[in-house]
């Protein structure tokens, strides 16, 4: 809670300091782009359901355009001569410092690894009971954390959690401990998101609670892999003992396949799911033919 708080201030104090205190009409219109850039950044890559809620985001934008428009009501042209040199310091300093961190972010956007393109393969969403959030997803690390991974397979997995009617992904949000069951995924039944064939299953890795993600860095998951064609898709952090088909079984699109659990490499409840070639190269997934990325909302 305290984070969050200490976050929305901090924007709104940025904001005040680049659209309140004008030095001129040239001024205003630089900060102004300054300004939207370091909105643009914030809005598109801070993960907001840690934050408490998804839809923190929509009142983000209306911090945004209420400063700006009051700015024209209320800020004024001010005379640099009156203005004290350790102002005008703080002010250069900090403005320096937003352009250097604005200008990491849009080239790390434009970065190589953002133009790596993939085979996309189209699959059916394999949740249906609420509406979901992609947690980690897109092309980019920003976004998604997966492409850091030395594991190239994973390089385009997604990691969906799924909402209540606030946005958040679990009840205990400012809470200093949670449990697998406040998490609103866990339980949740998985469905096939293709047809074919079932080549590998691993079910008998018990869960463990939420926690730091190193602590569980060595544990298995439980898992299952489907051969569609020539494709592999693999479903992953599923519940222990609840997987209901086995190696070797034909599965079509929408088979009900287990329950989603917190077993292996899992800070906590979630659906982990990455598609790859026979050759052991990622594909980019798209879900009922849509493309999705960090922060989108899927109603099922």
């Amino acid at each position: 809670m305290l984070k969050l708080i200490i976050y929305h201030i901090a924007i709104i104090v940025i904001i005040y300091l680049l659209l309140f205190r004008k030095e001129s009409n040239k001024a205003f219109l630089v900060n102004s782009i300054i300004a939207l850039s370091f909105f643009y950044i914030i809005y598109n890559y801070l993960s907001w359901t840690f934050l408490g809620s998804i839809y923190f985001k929509y009142f983000y934008v209306i911090y945004f355009v209420i400063i700006f428009l009051l700015s024209f009501k209320y800020g004024k042209i001010i005379d640099k001569s009156k203005l004290s040199i350790w102002y005008k310091i703080g002010k250069y300093t900090s403005k320096v410092a937003l352009i250097f961190f604005i200008s990491f972010f849009l080239i790390f956007d434009n970065s190589s690894q953002n133009n790596i393109s993939y085979e996309t393969i189209n699959l059916n969403f394999p949740l249906k009971n609420g509406n979901y959030v992609i947690v980690h997803g897109g092309n980019n690390e920003l976004l998604n954390y997966h492409i850091g991974l030395e594991d190239r397979i994973q390089h385009r997995a997604f990691d969906i959690g799924k909402l209540d009617k606030y946005g958040s992904v679990y009840s205990s949000q400012f809470s200093n401990k949670s449990y697998n069951e406040d998490f609103y995924i866990y339980g949740d039944s998985v469905f096939s998101p293709c047809a074919g064939i079932i080549t590998f299953v691993r079910r008998h890795e018990k869960d463990h609670d939420p926690g730091l993600i190193e602590d569980f860095d060595l544990l298995p998951s439980n898992k299952v892999t489907i051969k569609n064609g020539e494709n592999f898709i693999v479903l992953v952090h599923l519940k222990y003992n609840s997987i209901v088909v086995d190696s070797l079984d034909t599965v079509n699109t929408g088979d009900f396949i287990g329950l989603i659990g917190n077993s292996g490499h899992s800070s906590g409840p979630h659906l982990h799911i990455h598609a790859m070639d026979k050759f052991n190269g990622p594909l980019e997934i798209i879900f009922n033919k849509e493309e999705y990325k960090r922060n989108d909302i899927i109603r099922k």
